[in-house]
């Protein structure tokens, strides 16, 4: 099956969807975290705040989905995704960091409004185990293993409004 990324360029992708425990890919993962996000609820108040964060994540979300991939989870003010899952995309890496400069040049052309809060991202590339976990409202697929772990640590050693 051919696709078309948000830049336009066809990209060639094979649908092969994660149902089996213990599946092992080779995937492209990238966190997302909003800097100083506890300072920006505190400043704005927790409605008005939230509804910033709310905003930017559901950016970011666009843009991952834009470029082929996947959001495995939101936690709080950070996103995980995943590149390669549930289509495996022989260009997961460069969709991750078209994907990345992408997220990262909207939030800088919105940073002319001073509740627009800064992020850091981070991507790290290699094999993952792919696993369903249930918890108390259904099932989500998770990525564990090097790759994932790494993406995590970068994000969080980059510093605000840069990709590493």
């Amino acid at each position: 099956m051919t696709g078309a990324s948000a830049t336009g360029s066809t990209l060639n992708e094979r649908r092969v969807v994660a149902t089996d425990a213990d599946d092992y890919r080779h995937v492209t993962i990238v966190f997302t975290d909003i800097v100083a996000s506890t300072a920006l609820l505190s400043r704005l108040g927790h409605k008005e705040g939230m509804a910033v964060i709310d905003e930017v994540i559901a950016r970011i979300k666009e843009v991952i989905h834009g470029f082929g991939g996947a959001v495995l989870h939101i936690q709080g003010d950070g996103v995980m995704a995943i590149f390669g899952v549930p289509v495996v995309l022989e260009d997961h890496l460069q969709r991750a960091v078209l994907a990345a400069l992408a997220i990262r040049d909207q939030m800088r052309s919105a940073a002319a409004d001073e509740n627009t809060p800064q992020l850091r991202i981070g991507i790290h590339s290699g094999q993952v185990r792919l696993r369903w976990l249930a918890n108390d409202y259904g099932r989500v697929l998770d990525a564990v293993g090097h790759a994932a772990h790494i993406a995590s640590r970068v994000e969080r050693l980059c510093p605000p409004n840069s990709i590493a």
